[in-house]
């Protein structure tokens, strides 16, 4: 998880482009399909949430019900927390 300033969903404009994370490169591939866990009641007690779920997507204007990027690595490395993260 990244914690970077801007407004909500920020990271999917970063689709196509590289990221820099400490001396890590890595490419926004494109947006993560949102799982469906909120949807089914969850052993221990946890009731369903489909509230949750649908507030996910509503939220989510440019790509409903995705939460999260999938990348690849173009320069591996070390990250580190408090390491600057710079679109390229």
């Amino acid at each position: 998880m990244l914690d970077v300033d801007g407004p909500p969903f920020v990271e999917q404009e970063w689709i196509g482009q590289q990221v820099a994370i400490g001396d890590v490169v890595i490419a926004v591939d494109g947006p993560t399909v949102r799982c469906a866990m909120p949807l089914r009641a969850q052993p221990g007690g946890l009731e369903r949430e489909p509230a949750l779920f649908q507030a996910m997507s509503d939220l989510n204007e440019a790509f409903p019900n995705h939460l999260g990027l999938y990348c690849s690595v173009i320069e591996p490395g070390t990250v580190a927390v408090g390491d600057p993260v710079t679109l390229l």
